[in-house]
């Protein structure tokens, strides 16, 4: 049975142990508060660090216990050797869920692993989620609730409907910088660590049943609980969320990077690809294909987005995307008479109006008939366009940059 993580993406009242007033920007242990009241946190928050009195003009408590309210949620800061402590602090409180975002545990040594199970141990016994440990924090958008320590907080983050799943903390930073360029907003962002509790497949099945969440995207290094996964990809399906994974591993030098990391074992990448392709999810290559789906898909309103429509300059071109396509399951219908004879119009009467459409040879001094992507558009079978461009004469990037906004257009009115 799936967690409930409203405690950990939606946290009414969060205590920073650890936490530091120093003022050099990047210090580690001053990150989290600072990221939490710059995006605006909407609950109560309480510095827990002896050597302050205040620290960004909240009051810094000795202890947790020393705090006079409820406590919902503590982010440690702290070296692991505290931590066992810390934990049983927070246990005794009240808490119910704690981040740890410091290393040290199973991921490094045999000892390392001892304390971890003795922590997740303790959270169980008190009906305590344990977030990490290893892990860098959450960015919930959705809620107000960043306390990363990743670089890209440093930065407004805009608000949108992407899922982030990933078991790298720094590749977090990473696609979540790529989505900002393109100006693409996320909802939630989660990194597991070491998955000592809260896991993979949780963070997965909270953002599968979130209703903001379009698209779900996953960096993955090994599914520790496989069918906790595929109770939350069941989930995604259900609730129609797109589903897109980059997977490591597929080497041995990046196996063996990947179990060093967070300690987790990998599988045979054959293994991992045809779980994807009998799942319905799109494996990705890096992380220039992550953008281009997602900004595809937030483009994209209408149910029969998997069913294309190709226009090309040449066969080659056609034939490549229609190749990569069949890899995805992905159709490309055949037009309807309505559109065929629409199409028709702009070209020779001899030419077999196929889909993909093969265009230059056909085109009066090299200049495209692009009107057939509107009208390809109109089609009810067809649910994106696929333009391949080669290179373009003086003055066609202006009317191609006209005639596929005409396009965009008329698949938004589809909705």
């Amino acid at each position: 049975m799936a967690y409930n993580l409203e405690p950990v993406f939606n946290p009414k009242s969060i205590a920073i142990i650890g936490a530091s007033g120093s003022t050099q920007k990047f210090k580690y242990s001053e990150r989290p508060l600072r990221n939490l009241i710059k995006h605006g946190y909407k609950g109560k928050l309480y510095p827990v660090n002896p050597q302050y009195e205040t620290i960004h003009g909240l009051t810094s408590y000795k202890s947790i216990k020393d705090i006079p309210d409820e406590v919902e949620a503590a982010i440690s800061l702290l070296p692991a050797r505290y931590t066992l402590d810390l934990v049983k602090d927070c246990a005794e409180k009240g808490v119910k869920v704690v981040f740890i975002l410091s290393s040290g545990y199973g991921e490094l040594s045999s000892e390392g692993e001892k304390l971890q199970n003795e922590i997740v141990k303790i959270g169980r016994e008190n009906n305590m989620l344990i977030v990490g440990p290893n892990m860098n924090g959450i960015i919930s958008k959705y809620y107000s609730t960043i306390f990363s320590w990743a670089p890209v907080c440093e930065k407004e983050i805009k608000l949108g409907n992407v899922g982030i799943v990933t078991q790298s903390g720094n590749m977090l930073s990473a696609i979540v910088s790529r989505l900002q360029q393109k100006n693409i907003g996320i909802a939630f962002s989660a990194t597991g660590g070491n998955e000592a509790d809260v896991g993979f497949a949780d963070y997965l099945h909270y953002m599968a049943s979130h209703e903001h969440v379009k698209d779900i995207v996953m960096f993955i290094e090994a599914i520790r609980k496989p069918d906790d996964f595929l109770k939350a990809v069941e989930v995604a399906r259900k609730n129609n969320k797109n589903l897109y994974a980059i997977k490591i591993g597929k080497s041995d030098a990046s196996s063996k990077a990947a179990t060093a990391h967070t300690g987790a074992l990998v599988g045979s990448d054959e293994t991992y690809d045809a779980l994807f392709k009998r799942e319905g999810i799109i494996r990705l290559r890096d992380l220039e294909e992550f953008v281009c789906a997602v900004s595809l898909s937030e483009y994209a309103n209408n149910e029969n987005i998997d069913q294309l429509g190709i226009v090309a300059y040449s066969g080659g071109h056609s034939s490549l995307v229609a190749d990569r396509c069949a890899d995805y399951n992905i159709e490309i219908p055949e037009f309807s008479d309505l559109t065929k004879s629409r199409i028709l119009e702009y070209f020779n009467k001899d030419k077999n109006i196929l889909n993909p459409l093969d265009i230059e040879a056909y085109l009066p001094d090299n200049k495209p008939a692009l009107k057939v992507l509107s009208i390809m558009a109109e089609d009810d079978a067809i649910g994106g366009v696929v333009f391949c461009v080669g290179p373009l004469f003086d003055g066609v990037k202006e009317k191609l940059a006209h005639e596929l906004n005409e396009a965009q257009q008329v698949f938004k009115e589809k909705g």
